[in-house]
């Protein structure tokens, strides 16, 4: 039974020492005419986007220097054209220094329509061929919206959604249909890896098929190829209850946290929450019970945050005397197990290393985790069943 968690144990272990770091330096010239107040910053670092909250202009000069993990850095700038719809684009920068000049457009155009670049990409040629093939499911989507922004009666908002959801999925099965059809280009490797990947339009094992099928060595064995390969293995995992990925992590205080440590020592419990997430918040006090009903030589508890405010989570970890293993949005640990899915999210883990509860299955519909309860009563026998 220990074999597959070490064999993953190893495979971790090696992504993680091989994963590479680089640095883009990017210079965004803003026009005079633009609210640089409204403009929206974020960069892709090959794992997630991370949003930029805190930036300085001057001279209408924007300079970014971030870390990135994949094949490029993707800068993503943002700016509101109505109250629900925002321009957007997207340039893809190396490690070499980069310049955007966004050039002026009237208010009627996207700020971002016309620009100026130096040693940045922006995959225009494909972009346009994607527009024009997903131009019929995007028309069904504008007109739904239309009819729903005209709409006083909002009786209908469920179907609505239904038929919005719906209409979503077919866009994105078009966009897959594109993209296998255009596997050698890396920006199809970073579309599937953006927004097919995290979405639900496939099964995992299907996803894991075509990701395997189609892309070369070029973009699989890549730090990005990575982050998609454990996302899709960990989606699989919690939902088959198989084998739990290992993973390799720091806690807050700075001491490494690794799954295997605990395997035939102790249950363990991973709950993903965030301070921001109401559900997360009320589910603490029962979580605690459970601490004090349970821990001790038999559970180790382990949470682990989304993104939100660092200091403000630090604050909030005291003040609740969350006195277990905390460890800060590990955006690696977060994929291994699906990814930035809704929370909260709670897996059990035997003394064997499989998962054996998964909350969105087994109390979704249970905020007391009455069966989470019922199964840590049974875990001492259970565990020495399997021996």
């Amino acid at each position: 039974m220990k074999k597959p968690l070490l064999i993953f144990s190893f495979f971790l272990f090696f992504v993680y020492n091989v994963a590479g770091q680089k640095k883009f330096h990017v210079t965004i010239e803003v026009p005079r005419e633009l609210d640089s107040k409204k403009l929206r910053l974020a960069y892709d670092n090959g794992k997630t986007e991370i949003p930029i909250k805190k930036y300085k202009i001057e001279n209408h000069k924007i300079i970014l220097s971030e870390l990135f993990y994949g094949n490029y850095a993707t800068v993503v700038l943002r700016y509101p054209k109505s109250i629900n719809t925002q321009y957007q684009n997207s340039f893809f920068i190396s490690n070499r220094p980069a310049n955007i000049v966004l050039c002026y457009s009237d208010s009627s155009m996207s700020p971002f329509q016309k620009y100026k670049l130096k040693n940045a990409l922006d995959f225009k040629k494909i972009k346009s061929e994607l527009l024009e093939h997903d131009s019929a499911e995007m028309k069904k989507i504008s007109d739904l919206l239309l009819i729903d922004a005209k709409k006083n009666d909002h009786s209908n908002d469920s179907i609505s959604n239904f038929q919005f959801n719906t209409l979503n999925n077919n866009l994105l099965l078009k966009d897959l249909e594109f993209i296998i059809k255009n596997n050698t280009s890396y920006y199809s490797f970073w579309f599937f890896r953006r927004n097919i990947v995290p979405s639900s339009i496939q099964s995992a094992d299907s996803l894991f098929y075509i990701f395997n099928t189609i892309f070369s060595e070029k973009f699989k064995s890549t730090e990005e190829g990575n982050t998609i390969r454990k996302l899709l293995l960990g989606r699989m995992a919690v939902q088959s209850k198989n084998v739990a990925p290992d993973f390799i992590s720091k806690s807050i205080d700075n001491k490494k946290i690794t799954l295997s440590e605990y395997q035939g020592k102790k249950n363990v419990l991973i709950i993903f929450w965030a301070t921001w997430c109401s559900p997360c918040l009320e589910e603490i006090p029962i979580i605690k019970r459970i601490r004090e009903k349970y821990s001790g030589e038999n559970l180790e508890i382990i949470y682990v945050s989304y993104a939100s405010d660092y200091l403000e989570y630090l604050k909030f970890i005291k003040e609740k005397k969350m006195n277990w293993v905390n460890i800060y949005n590990d955006v690696d640990l977060i994929n291994s197990y699906g990814g930035y899915k809704a929370i909260p999210r709670i897996y059990l883990i035997n003394t064997f290393g499989k998962i054996v509860y998964n909350k969105d299955v087994d109390d979704v519909y249970d905020p007391q985790l009455a069966n989470l309860k019922y199964l840590l009563e049974s875990m001492p026998a259970l565990n020495d069943n399997l021996r």
